[in-house]
């Protein structure tokens, strides 16, 4: 189902996200025409990209980083950074069984974006059928059995830690809810994607990944973090309270 990119202006400020968005790419000029690449906030990105990803000592910061939080945790952290996708990106992997035919993967999925001040974290269950081929690998069968979109039970503990460290180490990020993750902002398009009918936020901001979840069963809060956004006004609203009396007497 789509959601279109709105919030409750009273009480929440996500305009540095849209703002972001619309500086980084040209809101309604599609991939087909030159114009689009010529944009200079799709340059800028280009040129964001070739420094985070390409010179080595700029990417060795982000890797020192994942090594800190697998060290931390005592756990294998994978890197799932990739191409032209703009953000850093990696998968802490909380359990994992497998025999010859079948694997369980349980991961915390974490992103850093290169278009603004902004991270995002969200917990999966994947299984895989594991069938064996002729070549030298066996074969992959993925399923997402569900998404989880705050701290929430076995996640919860290392979600919210993960967060503050974040927070700590990249000074002024702020957190993307699973919410707002998914919503569309009409006429957008990013240049790592083939064509599709709409873009989502998450698509703009970090990567894919979620393009496949977005349909799947999903537990936790998929609002957590929207505290984060609060503006002033938050504490000013007046809560009505409606009173019942009851009916007056018969005549």
């Amino acid at each position: 189902m789509k959601h279109n990119f709105s919030f409750n202006t009273h009480n929440q400020d996500f305009w540095p996200i849209y703002e972001a968005i619309k500086h980084i790419y040209p809101i309604g000029i599609k991939r087909i025409s030159n114009a689009y690449f010529d944009y200079p906030g799709i340059k800028e990105l280009g040129t964001k990209l070739g420094s985070a990803i390409n010179e080595a000592e700029t990417y060795k910061s982000w890797t020192q980083f994942t090594e800190e939080i697998s060290k931390h945790y005592n756990l294998e952290v994978i890197g799932t950074t990739y191409g032209q996708a703009p953000s850093y990106s990696a998968d802490i992997i909380i359990e994992q069984t497998e025999t010859e035919t079948f694997k369980t993967v349980k991961k915390l999925s974490f992103a850093i974006s290169l278009v603004g001040n902004f991270f995002t974290i969200y917990g999966v269950d994947e299984t895989f059928i594991i069938e064996k081929g002729d070549g030298a690998y066996p074969m992959h069968y993925p399923s997402i059995n569900i998404v989880t979109a705050s701290p929430f039970k076995e996640f919860e503990s290392i979600f919210k830690e993960l967060k503050e460290t974040i927070e700590t180490k990249f000074n002024d990020y702020k957190f993307i809810p699973y919410a707002v993750n998914l919503m569309v902002i009409d006429g957008l398009q990013v240049m790592y994607l083939d064509d599709k009918e709409e873009y989502t936020i998450y698509n703009a901001l970090f990567n894919q990944f979620l393009d496949s979840y977005d349909s799947m069963f999903l537990r936790g809060d998929q609002y957590f973090g929207y505290t984060d956004w609060q503006t002033g006004n938050s504490d000013t609203l007046k809560i009505v309270t409606v009173v019942l009396s009851p009916p007056p007497p018969p005549f």
